[in-house]
């Protein structure tokens, strides 16, 4: 058969649907040539082509579509001209199971008709939302068989949407006519609105506060509960925002949204099983005002395109709002004004009262305070005169000729323990100084807490022994590591370890458990020993309180590091609780840390100071010490000669300067605060002189200026490294072999 469209009259005059099936090879179609199509149908073609209303002919089983200009608008271009002259199934799958049991009571002979009836199509890439009023009717041949359906259709879409809407605007008035608040405005408006779910599946009202800063929810309809598109309060200066109202509130004009999924994911609402994609923000701003008071977000239909009918219908419902929401300010004002009014002189005596009451309130937290700076200077003078008092005695005993030789090993060790005792009551000033300044920060790393719980354990180990306290831990390996600084962990166990041992009476028990607790680690460390009193147990993390604050007390301290602790504790993000029954039962402390995400390799454990052969490594080595105490100079030039150091002093940095070029030290030992020209300033000359002149020597800073700022700074300025007096020993010959790359563990 030849496939080769041939002009065919029936055609004729059929504006666009006549030229597309004029130029169709019906030939290779189920119909077959168009000139040999029954008489019937061909009849009918002309028909229907000419007419101005949408037209359509199912022809034969298969109900082959053939349609007329009018009909496009019907298919739009997703299915137009594909439809033409194919089985109308193909086109229609969306909605078959409507029509489908339709055309089939046609076929039979019965003629069907449908009044505004609902029949959604996929004809601009969604579902949309479509109304017809339409009247489906069988064709005859000439033997009266029934070969096809013959459609007549027109599409009521925009009237029975425009119905719809009216209703929903005249229900809103009603509605928000009794309205008391801006709240139970928004929340009445929300109400009506979303009754009508297909145009407004759901709503959302912000409320703008006084400052124009903020703009909180106060009604939220159609959403499920604790959707994130419910966002409870939107910053109007964040531009990020997921609902811009920032960017509403400066245009003064609504703003269609068409990225809902990427802002807040799949929504859904409404009547429809689509996800919702669109919204529009509307601002609502009194009359007069420069500012937006309200916004209005609705989400879209997703069956309807936001056309102009559309947005006009969210605009004239967004002007019901409006008047409703400022009819209640104006109300509300009035009222403020009267109230004001009435209550003024009530207002000023409550207020004479009230100030009456604070200052007696302030005078009495002034009492408490003078009283607790009045024990705590008096704790901090006896806790650091204490260690003074040996350190002094020993001293002069030793230098008088008093001491035994047998006893002067004696005498240097406890000289040595009260000047750690004494530098540790200085950190612990300096690290509430940090944490009221809030300039406390952790060098975050992964850390195993079992090993640094480990470490402590060695560490208290000789103080437990010589007062023959078990110590019993119970440590998970598999715990897992924590995001945080490890020498801040290790503070924290180390003071509770060491309370805990202070405060167990001889022969007592101290238990230590680690465990890992669904997404934390958790350590309990409980001791049986003086216990805490149920009224003080909530000032038990306070700074510079101790349960026995009298002269007569047993243990020592200043009342801080709990306080310490609890600060370090939460600044990982972690939480500390403390229990006790009370005096003579025992306490626990249990602390909280969240896990780490990675799991790194382990770490060699911090704060150890190996050992180095300094007369095997430091011979030669030129070592220029400046330093304006005199006493602080010598002995670190002792500590460095014991080593086998060339060393050479320095009283400020003018002598420095001219020592650097004469001596050419190979390391550069300086103190930072002297007077002149301080240590940062001395390293910036050094750095600016060329390298054969010294400005390359390596350097450290040893000084007392011990925060990390101080550091930070040292190191900026040219440093390479920085330490913190009072500095031991071996730890300043490590230090140093270390810069000149000469260090090895012995």
């Amino acid at each position: 058969m030849n496939s080769i469209a041939q002009e065919d009259p029936a055609f004729a005059g059929g504006g666009e649907c006549g030229a597309l099936m004029q130029a169709t090879r019906w030939g290779e179609t189920p119909l077959g040539p168009s000139l040999q199509w029954p008489r019937t149908l061909r009849t009918l073609i002309p028909i229907m082509l000419a007419s101005r209303f949408a037209v359509r002919i199912l022809w034969g089983p298969d109900l082959i579509l053939l349609y007329n200009d009018a009909y496009r608008p019907v298919l739009g271009p997703r299915k137009h001209p594909a439809a033409m002259g194919r089985p109308i199934e193909q086109s229609y799958r969306e909605l078959w199971h409507t029509v489908g049991p339709m055309f089939a009571r046609v076929m039979k002979g019965e003629a069907v008709a449908l009044d505004d009836g609902i029949l959604p199509l996929n004809r601009h890439g969604y579902l949309e939302e479509c109304y017809f009023t339409l009247s489906y009717s069988p064709i005859r041949d000439e033997a009266a068989a029934i070969v096809g359906v013959l459609g007549v259709v027109h599409e009521t879409t925009e009237r029975v949407l425009a119905e719809r809407r009216l209703v929903a605007l005249r229900q809103l008035a009603a509605d928000l006519a009794d309205a008391e608040t801006v709240e139970g405005a928004c929340r009445s408006a929300g109400e009506a609105l979303v009754r009508n779910g297909a145009d407004v599946p759901f709503v959302l009202f912000y409320v703008v506060d006084d400052a124009q800063r903020e703009a909180r929810l106060v009604s939220s309809s159609g959403l499920t509960d604790g959707s994130e598109a419910a966002q409870a309060t939107i910053a109007l200066g964040d531009e990020s925002a997921p609902w811009p109202l920032a960017t509403v509130a400066r245009a003064r004009r609504p703003l269609p949204l068409t990225d809902l999924a990427r802002r807040f994911g799949e929504i859904h609402a409404g009547p429809f099983p689509e996800a919702i994609t669109g919204a529009i923000v509307l601002p609502l701003t009194r009359p007069g005002a420069a500012h937006a008071k309200v916004f209005v977000v609705a989400g879209i239909n997703p069956r309807h395109a936001l056309d102009d009918q559309y947005q006009a219908f969210f605009e004239l419902l967004a002007e019901h709002v409006a008047k409703a929401v400022f009819n209640v300010l104006a109300r509300d004002e009035e009222r403020r004004n009267a109230e004001a009014l009435m209550t003024e002189q009530v207002t000023s005596r409550r207020r004479v009262e009230r100030l009456a009451e604070e200052l007696a309130q302030q005078k009495s937290a002034l009492e408490d305070a003078h009283r607790l700076k009045d024990e705590f200077v008096a704790t901090m003078s006896h806790e650091l005169r204490t260690p003074l008092n040996a350190i002094l005695g020993w001293t002069r005993m030793m230098k008088s000729g008093r001491v035994l030789p047998t006893r002067v090993p004696h005498a240097l060790e406890t000289i040595e323990r009260n000047v750690v005792s004494q530098t540790s009551l200085i950190d612990d000033l300096l690290d509430v100084s940090r944490i009221m300044t809030g300039k406390l920060r952790l060098h975050v790393e992964s850390v195993d807490l079992a090993h640094v719980i480990e470490a402590a354990l060695d560490t208290l180990r000789p103080a437990s022994e010589a007062r023959n306290i078990q110590i019993h831990a119970v440590l998970d390996s598999h715990a897992g590591p924590v995001m945080g600084d490890a020498d801040r962990l290790s503070q924290i166990v180390t003071n509770l370890l060491s309370n805990a041992v202070k405060f167990s009476p001889k022969g007592g028990r101290v238990h230590v458990h680690l465990e890992r607790v669904n997404s934390v680690v958790r350590l309990t460390v409980t001791d049986h020993g003086v216990g805490i009193a149920a009224g003080f147990l909530p000032y038990v993390f306070d700074r510079f309180r101790q349960a026995d604050q009298t002269i007569s007390r047993r243990h020592g301290g200043l009342g801080l590091g709990l306080s310490i602790v609890k600060h370090l504790v939460e600044l990982h993000g972690g939480t500390i609780a403390a229990r006790s029954d009370g005096i003579s039962q025992g306490a626990t402390f249990t602390v909280t840390i969240p896990l780490s995400a990675v799991h790194a390799a382990p770490e060699p454990a911090k704060g150890e100071t190996p050992g180095v052969d300094a007369s095997r490594e430091l011979d030669g080595l030129r070592v220029l010490v400046v330093d304006d105490e005199l006493d602080a100079r010598e002995l670190l030039a002792e500590i460095l000669a014991s080593a086998g150091v060339e060393v050479r002093m320095a009283g400020d940095a003018d002598a420095a300067m001219r020592e650097i070029e004469a001596f050419l030290p190979h390391i550069l030992v300086c103190d930072i605060g002297m007077p002149g020209e301080d240590g940062y300033s001395l390293m910036q000359r050094i750095r600016a002189l060329p390298a054969e002149r010294g400005g390359r020597v390596r350097a450290a800073a040893v000084t007392a200026y011990a925060r990390g700022e101080d550091r930070r700074r040292a190191l900026a300025v040219g440093f390479n490294l920085h330490l913190s007096k009072p500095v031991d020993p071996s730890e300043l010959i490590v230090s140093v072999a270390r810069l000149a790359e000469r260090y090895r563990p012995a």
